[in-house]
């Protein structure tokens, strides 16, 4: 009879533990961790050299962009980082980039993206895209 509540208690408490550990993974790895704050990419307007690493810049850029529109942030933030590995200097892919870690709700490396966005913005005189990431990152602010 004492096996049989040991055996009930046990499969009580692996049953709570699993629906904990299944709650944890879906709040990080699941639609749980994301926040549509922002719902479109920026679209690459600086120039981008025709060599090769430019030519790979942008492509892993577009894939950023269709991933950021289907929603796929991860991946979006992935495909910016693989065109920042080819140039590190287009102030798009940090923007973009900024804008997936938001969604992602990982504010601190969202910060650090637009920041350096803005400072590259700023090197090629564009103060409508410095306003604008001034605007996400109140945002930002606003919903913590």
């Amino acid at each position: 009879m004492e096996i049989n509540h040991f055996l009930a208690w046990a499969i009580a408490i692996a049953t709570v533990a699993g629906i904990g550990m299944t709650a944890m993974v879906w709040a990080y790895v699941g639609s749980g961790s994301t926040t549509i704050l922002f719902t479109e990419a920026v679209t690459l307007s600086s120039e981008v050299p025709e060599d090769r690493a430019g030519s790979k810049a942008k492509e892993e850029f577009n894939r950023g962009t269709e991933a950021f529109a289907r929603g796929n942030f991860r991946q979006a933030r992935d495909r910016f980082t693989q065109s920042l590995e080819y140039l590190d200097d287009i102030p798009e892919a940090y923007h973009n980039r900024g804008l997936a870690w938001a969604n992602l709700r990982k504010d601190d490396d969202a910060a650090i993206n637009l920041a350096r966005a803005g400072e590259l913005y700023a090197r090629r005189d564009k103060p409508a895209a410095i306003a604008q990431i001034k605007a996400q990152l109140e945002a930002i602010k606003a919903r913590r």
